[in-house]
């Protein structure tokens, strides 16, 4: 037994028979412009729509543009609230500009719909509150630049704030309560989406007065020394393990997603100062997403099934998931494979399922289910992967 209840317990919770998982990772704001997203009715057109690729559990985002996409009282900032929602989502959907916060009754439809529908149920949060940097500030970002990163030079990095900071990081604690109260079965925190946050935000005077205290010595002005990154593990290895605790606490199962791996683990380790593997062993971690994998593309087949083997061997008590990605921002997703090799979407779509299965995967990600963002050979091999009609090897 893991933390109170184990993936079997929750997928019982859930309806869903234990088995090779297809995650569906759901950012509602992709459907707006197709569906009136901050309704119950449209928010079950998203959902029937996401199933065409055959998902066993949904995780649904619940931020985007630095606004909570629910009523949350840890983010809420009225003065920076109104002139910032329009700039910030700069699209206009069927009932006119959006508001992505007022949609109260999304997270409880969800929940419901998954049930009824045999589903997992989880919430996909990312790393930092903006999503993405300066055009997208969180309106607590906004309220506190004492806590803004800074760079080895000096300069403040209004896009996020710094981890060395106990106050930013009982801010972020504080987050997740109230995704704990949205009532799904697993918080996903995707590190890809981390608001441009690395190490190098961290030179702020929590973190050189830790230093300075243990070594004597200003800190390094690179930011991938290895000392310096040591030096940063020790923050977010805190955020993460009480992140992890207040999960299990509730019987909830923590998973982060790892933005690019290879078998070094260079990338985590240069943009989080994150041993993953560490935490795994552990049991902080419940589960690992792969967003994208080094592929050598001389050997595209091979390379993956090494990396893929890796990763597995080094999951301690945590499950992994790989990714059969319809997004290709490290050229190395679903289209980079079709181009690379030669092979239809649908057919590499297959590849990629069976060898996350055949590599000892709890299961694979799709990143992210957008309006037709899955063709209908990639759902049709996600369906069925044995060999699809009409296509070759």
């Amino acid at each position: 037994m893991r933390h109170g209840l184990t993936l079997m317990t929750l997928m019982a919770l859930a309806g869903q028979a234990p088995g090779f998982e297809k995650i569906a990772l759901v950012d509602s704001l992709d459907f707006c412009t197709r569906f009136d997203v901050e309704t119950k009715e449209g928010t079950v057109g998203v959902i029937d729509h996401v199933l065409r690729s055959h998902p066993t559990a949904l995780w649904w985002r619940d931020k985007g543009g630095g606004l909570m996409r629910y009523p949350s009282a840890a983010e809420g900032n009225v003065m920076s609230e109104s002139p910032f929602d329009r700039r910030r989502v700069p699209c206009e959907a069927v009932t006119g500009w959006l508001r992505m916060d007022r949609g109260v009754r999304v997270f409880p439809t969800v929940k419901a719909e998954c049930a009824r529908r045999k589903l997992g149920y989880g919430i996909h949060t990312t790393w930092e509150e903006t999503h993405r940097s300066g055009w997208a500030l969180s309106n607590w970002t906004i309220a506190h630049p004492e806590y803004w990163g800074c760079r080895p030079d000096g300069k403040p990095w209004m896009g996020c704030c710094a981890l060395s900071h106990p106050e930013v990081r009982e801010h972020k604690l504080q987050l997740v309560n109230e995704r704990l109260a949205l009532g799904g079965d697993t918080i996903f925190l995707d590190l890809w989406r981390r608001g441009e946050w690395s190490p190098a935000r961290e030179y702020v005077r929590p973190s050189i007065e830790d230093w300075t205290r243990a070594n004597g010595c200003a800190p390094p002005k690179d930011p991938s020394d290895p000392r310096w990154l040591k030096h940063v593990s020790g923050y977010v290895h805190d955020y993460l393990r009480q992140f992890a605790r207040r999960c299990h606490a509730r019987g909830v199962r923590f998973v982060i997603g790892l933005p690019i791996i290879d078998c070094s683990d260079t990338d985590v380790w240069r943009l989080y100062a994150l041993d993953w593997k560490l935490l795994a062993r552990e049991g902080t971690l419940d589960g690992v997403a792969i967003h994208y994998v080094r592929t050598d593309w001389s050997d595209p087949w091979g390379s993956t099934r090494r990396i893929y083997e890796y990763v597995v061997a080094n999951r301690g008590r945590a499950d992994i998931y790989f990714p059969v990605s319809a997004y290709n921002h490290e050229h190395t997703g679903i289209p980079a494979y079709c181009q690379k090799t030669g092979l239809s979407d649908g057919e590499v779509t297959r590849r990629l399922y069976e060898l996350a299965k055949d590599c000892g995967a709890a299961g694979v990600i799709l990143d992210c289910v957008d309006y037709a963002n899955y063709t209908p050979a990639m759902n049709a091999a996600l369906a069925d992967t044995r060999k699809i009609k009409g296509e070759t090897k």
